[in-house]
C-alpha cells in the first residue's frame, strides 16, 4: 500500500482502492507551541504535578544517597579496616585465623595442628607469587604484650613484635618523624625500634623527639629509628599502640 500525495490546490490525491490521511494534513508543532501546552496543563493541575515532581526528586535523592552510602562504606573498610589490619591490597599467610569472636577447644586443638610457618618458607612464597610488591615476615600469634619505659615514663601493655623490613611496605605504613627500619637493621640484628603514634605521643611530646632516644622493653635497650603515623581507631580499638622491632625471624 502507498501513502497519499498531495495535490496542487494542497488536498490529497487519494486512489479508490485505499484512503490514507496524509502527513500534509497535519503540520508540525512548533516547539514553543508543545513547551505552553506542557506548561498550561502542569498549572491547570498545580497538585498532580507538585506530587509527581516531589516524587522524582525524593526517589533520585534516595537513589544518590544510597550510592554515597555504599561508597562511603567500601572506603571505611578498605581504608581503615583492612589497611589498619593486613593492609591495603595485601593478604596474610597465618597459622591462626583473625577470629572476631571466641574460638571452641575443638577449633584450638584443630589450629594447634596446623604446621608453623617458619621464615624459610617465604622463598616458596615469593616463588609463587613472582609478582609481589613485597613479600614479610611478622613475629607468630599471640603478639605478646609489655611494657614500654623512657626515663621515667611507661607505656604499659604495648604490642610489641619483630618484623623484616619489607613489613612496613605490605602495612602501608606513613611515618611521621624518622625513617622506616632497614633491611641492614634486620641483617645486622641491630636494636632499634619503630613506635606506634600512641606509643611515642604519650612518652614524648611530639614525634620528633622520639628519635634517637632509648626506651626499654622487658630489660632491654633500644634506640627509637622512627614514629608511624598515626592510623587511628577501627571498631574502637586503637591500631598505633605497639613497636615493631628488626628482627631476623
Amino acid at each position: 500500500m502507498r501513502s497519499a500525495e498531495c495535490g496542487i490546490d494542497g488536498r490529497p490525491a487519494i486512489p479508490h482502492s485505499e484512503f490514507r490521511i496524509p502527513h500534509c494534513m497535519f503540520p508540525a508543532m512548533q516547539l514553543t507551541e508543545a513547551i505552553l501546552q506542557a506548561l498550561h496543563a502542569a498549572w491547570s493541575h498545580k497538585l498532580r504535578s507538585f506530587f509527581t515532581l516531589l516524587g522524582i526528586i525524593v526517589s533520585v535523592a534516595f537513589l544518590v544517597a544510597v550510592v554515597a552510602v555504599i561508597q562511603g562504606m567500601n572506603a571505611y573498610v578498605r581504608e581503615r579496616i583492612g589497611g589498619a589490619i593486613v593492609g591495603v591490597n595485601a593478604f596474610q599467610v597465618r597459622r591462626t585465623p583473625i577470629a572476631v569472636g571466641l574460638i571452641d577447644d575443638e577449633q584450638w586443638k584443630e589450629i594447634q595442628r596446623r604446621p608453623i610457618i617458619a621464615p624459610e618458607d617465604v622463598h616458596y612464597v615469593e616463588r609463587a607469587l613472582p609478582d609481589a610488591k613485597a613479600i614479610a615476615v611478622q613475629s607468630g600469634w599471640p603478639t605478646p604484650q609489655a611494657d614500654v619505659v623512657w626515663r621515667n615514663k611507661t607505656v604499659g601493655d604495648a604490642f610489641v613484635f619483630g618484623v623484616t623490613a619489607p613489613f612496613q611496605l605490605v602495612q602501608d605504613y606513613q611515618f611521621a618523624a624518622g625513617e622506616p627500619l632497614s633491611d641492614v637493621d634486620v641483617r645486622e640484628r641491630r636494636p632499634v625500634a619503630a613506635l606506634g603514634f600512641d606509643v611515642a605521643d604519650r612518652l614524648f611530646d611530639y614525634p620528633d623527639q622520639a628519635i634517637g632516644q632509648k626506651i626499654r622493653i622487658l630489660g632491654a635497650q633500644y634506640s627509637v629509628k622512627g614514629v608511624i603515623a598515626k592510623k587511628g581507631n577501627v571498631l574502637g580499638q586503637s591500631w598505633d599502640g605497639f613497636v615493631m622491632l628488626a628482627r631476623r625471624l
